[in-house]
């Protein structure tokens, strides 16, 4: 007992040199994120977004009240207001989502099941694969149809 005891004592003791370079390397990586952040921030104060509202429709009510409180965090750093539109109980996000579309209030976005979106794409998608940011999202695409 004796020897654990002073063995675990001794593993305190020791020239504090790794301590030292883990806070070292901890205060790097704070002020990284800082400066990203404050980048970050930047470009959202200047840009002329403050006021926008947006919609967005949820058709997983497991996570209702996750979205909600994102937007609202969104919406104090950004000033876009993003409204979440929850699909009922029982209710079809394919029927909500093509009622939406027929009574000119569509949601600026949508979560859906990949077969809905195909289902949709005829109708209602419009291709992005010539935007510039495409590239950016290399494999967080789906291409409907042959398009993105």
């Amino acid at each position: 007992m004796t020897t654990a005891m002073t063995v675990g004592m001794l593993a305190g003791c020791g020239d504090g040199k790794e301590t030292a370079v883990n806070e070292q390397t901890e205060a790097q990586q704070a002020e990284v994120k800082s400066e990203e952040t404050t980048q970050t921030t930047d470009a959202i104060e200047n840009s002329d977004l403050s006021g926008v509202q947006i919609s967005f429709l949820n058709t997983k009510g497991e996570v209702q009240t996750a979205l909600e409180e994102m937007a609202e965090v969104f919406k104090e750093e950004t000033g876009i207001e993003v409204e979440i539109l929850a699909c009922g109980t029982g209710e079809s996000p394919y029927t909500k989502v093509t009622s939406a579309y027929n009574s000119g209030t569509a949601p600026t976005m949508a979560m859906l099941d990949n077969t809905d979106i195909v289902s949709l794409a005829e109708e209602y998608a419009v291709d992005l694969s010539a935007e510039s940011w495409v590239a950016d999202c290399e494999g967080q695409t789906m291409s409907v149809n042959g398009t993105i």
